[in-house]
């Protein structure tokens, strides 16, 4: 008799799934585990019919919600619960903290840059490795994750760290999605209004904004992040950091 988990089950393509079954044909028991409100297959925005292992199952078995989480500081998870969640989500008792976990960087004269498909900004890198030589993060560069929705600018932003000789990660919201870290600064990029661009994708935004164990900073540019309507997420996080970081 086998019995089966499979982890971080949104981003498992559901045609694997079927190799899965067809290489234990003994199998008694699949347990499916994941977040269906996270980020789903490699390449299911551009290719239609990418369906994800929830969407395979789903349909004809039953659904458990796991309605506690245990990595997030509380005031980020009462954030994103009624947005991401319709409010069911609820936080451990040793979660519990201050707004101060919720940090916000201003780079008001950044400018977000095209670099192929991809974005960078040369200021918030700059505000970020501030941060590790001369700021708040100056003791806690190995605690740390830097991430951005871009690839180039995690790059930009990597190159920069081990130049500067700091420890820390960086990588992006895609490639870290399953993992934590106990402090998380996410560079933000964009600096003009946003209208077509996979930041309205709010798997990709929940994935990003839910990494933290401590404490999370934003870093970016005030006046587009607060008003962000087309990021519901985000703009609600952003308030939430320029009230406590003044």
């Amino acid at each position: 008799m086998w019995e089966l988990i499979l982890d971080e089950a949104s981003q498992i393509p559901g045609f694997c799934t079927f190799s899965i079954l067809h290489t234990f044909p003994d199998l008694q028991k699949l347990v499916i585990v994941g977040d269906p409100k996270q980020l789903r297959p490699y390449g299911s925005q551009d290719t239609r019919g990418i369906s994800s292992a929830f969407d395979v199952f789903e349909a004809h078995h039953e659904r458990i919600f796991l309605d506690v989480q245990f990595r997030m500081p509380k005031p980020i998870a009462d954030i994103l619960s009624p947005l991401a969640y319709n409010g069911r989500l609820k936080t451990a008792e040793e979660k519990a903290a201050g707004p101060s976990c919720i940090q916000w960087v201003g780079v008001p004269a950044g400018k977000e840059k095209q670099e192929g498909t991809s974005k960078t900004n040369e200021a918030e890198m700059q505000a970020i490795v501030r941060l590790f030589q001369t700021g708040e993060l100056k003791e806690f560069s190995t605690e740390t994750a830097v991430l951005s929705f871009y690839k180039k600018q995690a790059t930009r932003i990597k190159k920069a760290l081990d130049d500067a000789k700091i420890p820390a990660s960086s990588d992006t919201v895609d490639s870290f999605q399953g993992r934590e870290a106990a402090i998380v600064v996410l560079s933000l990029v964009l600096t003009e209004p946003i209208s077509k661009t996979f930041l309205a994708d709010a798997r990709r935004v929940l994935a990003g904004l839910s990494r933290a164990q401590r404490v999370i900073y934003l870093v970016g540019k005030k006046s587009l992040w607060d008003r962000a309507n087309q990021v519901p997420l985000l703009r609600e996080l952003a308030k939430q950091a320029v009230k406590q970081s003044g």
